[in-house]
């Protein structure tokens, strides 16, 4: 029993210094954003935060919850360019498929804005 108690307790200091919080589900258990996910989105973003988001990521955080445009943590490494946050989030099984507010998956964001890191690490976290 104790060692469980100290399972639980390492695991939530893990979360709180991965910055995340409870996440909660709106209607029909779609994913919404809190400070876990807002954190998530930032480390996708920046480079020298893939430490944190491997600990975001191993915390359980729900990779596919979207920000006010639609975007998922996936988008935002996209958009970044950020190519080791992509091949880690889809290797962690972000969904690729997911839409952002103007109906484009992040492939198709690669595609359309030239972001040639995120095009080779798709390539690369599917091979």
């Amino acid at each position: 029993m104790r060692e469980v108690f100290w399972k639980l307790l390492s695991l939530a200091c893990v979360l709180v210094l991965a910055g995340c919080s409870n996440a909660s589900a709106g209607r029909k258990g779609a994913p919404t954003v809190d400070i876990g996910s807002t954190t998530l989105f930032q480390a996708a973003e920046d480079p020298s935060l893939i430490a944190k988001l491997d600990a975001i990521i191993s915390s359980g955080a729900n990779l596919n919850a979207k920000d006010k445009d639609g975007m998922t943590a996936l988008h935002h490494a996209v958009a970044a360019d950020n190519g080791d946050a992509v091949i880690m989030l889809v290797r962690a099984k972000a969904d690729p498929a997911i839409k952002d507010a103007q109906g484009r998956t992040p492939e198709q964001v690669a595609e359309q804005e030239g972001k040639k890191k995120a095009l080779r690490a798709f390539e690369r976290a599917v091979g």
